[in-house]
């Protein structure tokens, strides 16, 4: 099949493939179309359920970055034990965003809606239209209310228990609003690097939106009361 030489292409692990073939079994997914995009850890692909555009995002289990990996998810106070596999990690990673994405979906919306986990992989709502996803920030005009949308947003989730700890103008698609997506690295407030983590998703934003001639100038003084 098409779809079988192309996750195997891209994310070389038969067992991805056993976990495509029981949430097609399970009605939760009729095929997958193409690749929509590829990171260091995980390939997304469009995936369709009838009619329905999902995102299908697949943990890869061979990668360089297994010392990374295990060290981000010993911060996170809910993961109490992996096997050093990295297929489990894989999944390790793949159970964890789905829990990152079902709170920040309750939180703040604007993010990928998660609806199925199975090992390495994640069914969630695709953020897009007729197959293309929404551009990332980095590629769009922004304003001073996309910045304060966002900052209110991290506040709000950080208020609400979670750090996404990986925020970026590649990690935001801007769409009819401002969506935050991958959610791997985030963790629970109360974790040891919980705030270390928060100041820096502050400073990420701020230091984009500065570049782009927004004032930030109030946002900045915040982050320095909180760093005091």
């Amino acid at each position: 099949m098409k779809w079988e030489n192309e996750i195997e292409n891209l994310v070389f692990d038969k067992r991805t493939l056993l976990n495509i073939a029981k949430l097609m079994k399970k009605g939760l997914l009729d095929r997958i179309e193409g690749i929509v995009s590829q990171g260091k850890e995980a390939n997304v692909f469009l995936g369709k359920q009838g009619e329905r555009e999902i995102a299908v995002k697949i943990y890869r289990s061979e990668t360089t970055n297994f010392q990374n990996r295990m060290k981000y998810l010993l911060q996170d106070p809910r993961i109490k034990k992996v096997k050093k596999t990295q297929y489990d990690l894989a999944c390790a990673y793949a159970s964890r965003e789905f829990k990152n994405l079902q709170i920040a979906h309750q939180l703040i919306q604007d993010v990928p809606q998660p609806f199925h986990h199975e090992g390495n992989v994640i069914l969630m709502d695709f953020l897009g239209k007729e197959g293309i996803p929404y551009p990332q920030l980095m590629y769009e005009e922004v304003s001073k209310q996309d910045f304060q949308d966002l900052w209110e947003k991290l506040w709000r989730l950080w208020e609400g228990g979670l750090v996404h700890a990986d925020i970026s103008e590649y990690n935001i698609l801007k769409g009819p609003r401002n969506y935050i997506i991958d959610w791997g690295q985030g963790l629970p407030r109360k974790s040891e690097m919980g705030l270390t983590y928060f100041k820096r998703d502050l400073q990420n934003l701020i230091r984009f939106f500065k570049k782009r001639g927004i004032d930030v100038e109030e946002a900045e003084s915040r982050l320095r009361a909180l760093e005091s």
